[in-house]
């Protein structure tokens, strides 16, 4: 008799939907990106994914969110509890690895950053526009098979989780 933990991990998730669960800037990592007189960050969270058969990063979402407090994310998890659905993770249409890149959005003059990243052994760049005030946080590649179970992504100064509910 077959066990149900041992069925393909992309039988288990294929067309589930990925959930950001929390965020939380550790520290006094926040003052880095958002000066405490400016109140609470405006984030900005892009996900790409392999495109032109796999030779170029490609956005396929794209969400702004400011926390009402600054006290939601510094230093303290910000949680979401399953109200911020992002994509239904469809092997077929994203591969098993997309990337994350998170920025602290503020104004100026739009600009293109490149966005580098290695999935399975392939170099692939991209570019997102962000302002020319804009701090990039991080780039975090995500794989398919991670998201079984909360996970955090992220370093040291920026973190955020992803779930499948």
């Amino acid at each position: 008799m077959p066990n149900f933990w041992q069925r393909s991990e992309l039988q288990v998730l294929d067309g589930q939907f990925e959930y950001l669960d929390g965020m939380i800037f550790p520290g006094s990592s926040l003052q880095h990106y958002e000066d405490w007189l400016l109140g609470a960050p405006e984030l900005k969270v892009t996900i790409l994914k392999p495109i032109n058969n796999f030779t170029t990063l490609g956005e396929f979402y794209s969400h702004y969110y400011e926390p009402a407090h600054r006290s939601f994310v510094n230093n303290s998890w910000g949680r979401f509890y399953g109200q911020w659905p992002l994509f239904p993770w469809v092997n077929l249409n994203y591969g098993s690895t997309v990337i994350y890149q998170w920025v602290e959005e503020d104004s100026g003059s739009l600009i293109k950053l490149d966005v580098n990243a290695t999935i399975s052994g392939v170099g692939l760049k991209g570019i997102i526009d962000i302002h020319n005030n804009d701090d990039p946080i991080t780039t975090v590649p995500v794989e398919q098979t991670d998201c079984r179970a909360t996970k955090v992504y992220g370093g040291i100064e920026f973190q955020f989780e992803i779930k499948h509910f």
